[in-house]
């Protein structure tokens, strides 16, 4: 029969060695080092090897080249900075300047203003011919005045006196203003008197008409009109504003 070995329990566990737990293994234990883990290791660069020196090298000429190319741009910037406070200033200036002359329009340019007609000429089998009064009331003066007369002896409808001044050519190209601020002119275009017609204008049973226009710049350069219309009145023997055809801009 075999031998059996009785195995004995491991009292390890149960039964630490006496000096396990002591102070001066504890100790050990916690200053212990670590072994070293095999570390890498470069090499020393020799700051006297061509090597070196030229990466140096290349270093400051990158970096150079970068500090060029950031004052360029910088310039760059400035210079549009600049273009562009000017332009701002000058637009702002512009504007105000504008907003001032818009409002000083008015009270500056010229108006022209039509006195009531007067007989120069009226005898039977000749032109009729007219005075007319022009003066400029505005505070500076009307420059490139051309103008047009006409006398009409017949009823017309209020709608055709545009289309007759079209027809009528325009004559003389003047100023007015300042030292000159009236004129007279002499309108001689239009009808020629017959014996029945004096004595219906003196009647009152013909109408007579004195119709017209002016158009002149002011100095801003802009142009305007002054439309006239007079009607003869046989009872007070004098011409008077008609109810159309009297407007300015």
């Amino acid at each position: 029969m075999a031998n059996i070995k009785k195995q004995q329990p491991d009292d390890r566990h149960n039964n630490p060695p006496s000096n396990a737990l002591s102070p001066e293994n504890l100790e050990n234990n916690a200053t212990e080092k670590p072994k070293d883990k095999k570390s890498k290791s470069y090499p020393k660069r020799d700051k006297n090897s061509k090597e070196y020196k030229t990466l140096i090298l290349r270093f400051r000429e990158w970096t150079k080249r970068d500090k060029d190319i950031l004052m360029f741009i910088t310039q760059v910037f400035l210079v549009i900075g600049s273009f562009a406070s000017v332009w701002i200033i000058y637009y702002m200036t512009s504007k105000q300047i504008d907003k001032t002359e818009q409002m000083n329009k008015p009270e500056m340019r010229a108006y022209i203003s039509v006195s009531k007609a007067d007989f120069f000429k009226f005898r039977v089998g000749d032109q009729i011919k007219m005075n007319i009064n022009i003066t400029n009331t505005g505070r500076t003066p009307a420059h490139h005045i051309s103008w047009t007369g006409i006398v009409v002896v017949n009823n017309i409808q209020e709608d055709s006196i545009a289309n007759i001044i079209s027809r009528t050519p325009h004559e003389e190209n003047f100023s007015l203003g300042g030292t000159v601020p009236f004129i007279q002119k002499q309108i001689m275009k239009g009808y020629v008197l017959q014996q029945s017609d004096s004595l219906g204008i003196i009647k009152g049973t013909i109408p007579f008409y004195v119709i017209g226009e002016f158009v002149y710049e002011d100095i801003f350069g802009e142009k305007h009109f002054t439309h006239y219309c007079q009607l003869f009145d046989a009872v007070n023997n004098s011409f008077y504003m008609y109810g159309h055809y009297n407007d300015t801009n």
